[in-house]
């Protein structure tokens, strides 16, 4: 049996924190694990994809995000070469390997009866066929299947320039049906089934740039949606306007599954999927009696809140504080299931009376170690990068500006160690930039303490670090953590979410408290001093990510919960 699934994702702002990071990694494990379907519409862009649309979704992907890349740059201004030459310079730069001379044998009845030279070959697996005309025709698509028929190849695109970027997918292959779709145990039932996904993401408007989660996600094919009044501080202007306008998107998209992944987000979202829900439940009852014996029982939507550690564990105010307990006790009772990275959150959110309707979990994040050590810049190219001398030793931080991440205790703690040879550097930006370029100067750290800005992909520069510090005051799960052990860079990290579920003080990283600089500066004249602790950290540290935090892991979690009732 196949089951498709359409999940609406739903986020507060575009630009990139801990939630972000969790619906792109989440997305990115589903397309390796499970199935996606592609995206049928993306403003001006018209995909096509045949019923198996699965068939080397990796290599799919990129390209479909390379032609969108060059469609938005290009339009359908320049002739086929010219296309020909920018989407294989782009493929290239994403790792995949191009061919665009290849010669092709033509079979009939397995003999070769001639040749032919397609445009590009991908990868050695996609035959890639570009045109830059008006509008693609039946004819084209016929001949383009008799090539793709003639090869040995089993997946081709047809892929038109136009004034709409048209990608017509193919395949030659009765056999990939039976093959392609992963098998799910669903713990409510006791029969297999394969499921696929079709996935929607939307956000706000704060932070959605280039570098913000629904440019990362179009670029690879995945259909996002920009919220016009979602805004990440109370108000209530925005926010009413937010319900209504989510709550026409639900009408919209008609979703199985509407999964909230931020405090705003879990608060509006959940009350216009339960009010949406009620709505159409009354509406098949005026026309249906067994709808209306049915309507106690049906759950669609099915609303999930992930939350990567409650904002009421943030500096605010008592008053605020105790507000954002108010709303997530209230809002509770319109969730299916709520969802913690921490076991401290859960625990909170038990005693706290936070209880939603059917249950309260916990599913620690998940990475892949295999595909990160691909991606990491060597640690010389990464120091080069970021104007560090190779001789330095470095004491780097990956985080937003926000009070939550603590970066005046390191600040404080770099003080400490004005003494010692060392270089502070912190990838990232944010509200507290003034307030800490003011601590830096009132410290006299102006020349060992940098504040680089926002990088796109920071997590690849870790090894330029000698030591990753988290400063946290408040935390859920910080993905940062995971990737500077990936990268076999020693952690010290505060005693804060579920920091203290990953890290083993001292057996692979060093845990401290927060609020607490000189504790930090202790740490790490520690590891300084003691290079075969340093050693041992950096390597237990990666094993434990490895076996204990990998996003197979983290998928398989998300889709048993998907299945249950």
């Amino acid at each position: 049996m196949n089951i498709k699934k359409k999940i609406l994702f739903l986020v507060t702002q575009s630009e990139f924190g801990g939630a972000q990071r969790f619906i792109y990694t989440l997305i990115e494990g589903m397309r390796r694990y499970t199935q996606i379907e592609p995206r049928a519409k993306l403003g001006d862009t018209q995909i096509n994809a045949d019923k198996g649309d699965f068939l080397y979704s990796d290599v799919t992907y990129k390209i479909r995000g390379a032609c969108f890349k060059i469609w938005k740059e290009f339009r359908g201004a320049f002739k086929e070469k010219v296309i020909e030459r920018a989407l294989a310079k782009e493929l290239q730069n994403q790792g995949l390997t191009v061919d665009t001379q290849k010669q092709i044998s033509v079979l009939y009845d397995n003999e070769k009866i001639g040749k032919y030279v397609p445009d590009m070959v991908v990868d050695d697996r996609v035959l890639v066929e570009l045109k830059s005309k008006t509008f693609l025709t039946k004819e084209d698509e016929k001949q383009f299947w008799l090539y793709l028929k003639g090869s040995n190849y089993r997946l081709g695109l047809l892929i038109n320039f136009g004034k709409k970027l048209e990608i017509k997918r193919k395949i030659y292959d009765t056999a990939r049906e039976q093959s392609a779709s992963i098998s799910v145990l669903p713990k409510a039932q006791n029969q297999r089934v394969s499921a696929n996904y079709e996935v929607v993401v939307a956000a706000g408007p704060e932070g959605d740039n280039e570098n913000g989660l629904l440019s990362a996600l179009e670029k690879t094919g995945i259909n996002v949606i920009r919220l016009k009044y979602m805004r990440r501080t109370i108000n209530p202007f925005f926010d009413t306007l937010g319900f209504f306008e989510i709550k026409r998107i639900l009408k919209k998209q008609k979703p199985d599954i509407v999964f909230l992944c931020s405090t705003k987000a879990g608060a509006i979202g959940s009350l216009a999927a339960y009010l949406y829900r009620r709505f159409t439940h009354q509406r098949k009852s005026a026309y249906s009696s067994e709808a209306r014996q049915n309507q106690r029982v049906s759950a669609r939507p099915k609303v999930i809140y992930r939350i990567g550690g409650w904002t009421f564990n943030d500096p605010w105010p008592n008053w605020k504080k105790k507000l954002y307990i108010l709303i997530e006790k209230y809002t509770a009772k319109f969730k299916d299931y709520i969802v913690n990275n921490a076991s401290s959150d859960k625990k909170q959110a038990i005693e706290l009376g936070i209880k939603p309707k059917k249950e309260l979990t916990l599913i620690h994040n998940g990475i892949d170690v295999s595909r990160l050590e691909k991606e990491f810049l060597i640690r010389e190219k990464a120091r080069k990068e970021l104007n560090l001398n190779q001789s330095d030793f470095v004491v780097g931080a990956i985080a937003n500006f926000y009070p939550p991440k603590g970066l005046k205790y390191l600040i404080e703690a770099a003080s400490l160690l004005s003494g010692k040879d060392i270089k502070f550097i912190i990838i990232g930006d944010g509200e507290e930039r003034t307030l800490l370029e003011k601590v830096i100067e009132e410290k006299n750290l102006k020349n060992n303490f940098i504040l680089k800005g926002v990088i796109p992909e920071a997590y690849r520069y870790l090894k330029a670090f000698d030591i990753f510090v988290l400063p946290s005051v408040k935390e859920g799960f910080p993905w940062t953590i995971l990737e500077a052990m990936s990268a076999e860079v020693p952690v010290i990290a505060t005693k804060v979410g579920a920091v203290p579920e990953v890290i083993r003080n001292n057996k692979n990283g060093i845990l401290i408290e927060p609020e607490n600089p000189q504790q930090i500066s202790g740490a790490i004249e520690m590891l300084i001093d003691d290079k075969g602790l340093k050693e041992i950290l950096a390597k237990e540290g990666k094993k434990i990510v490895t076996e204990e935090f990998n996003l197979k892991t983290m998928v398989k979690k998300y889709e048993d919960l998907f299945f249950i009732n």
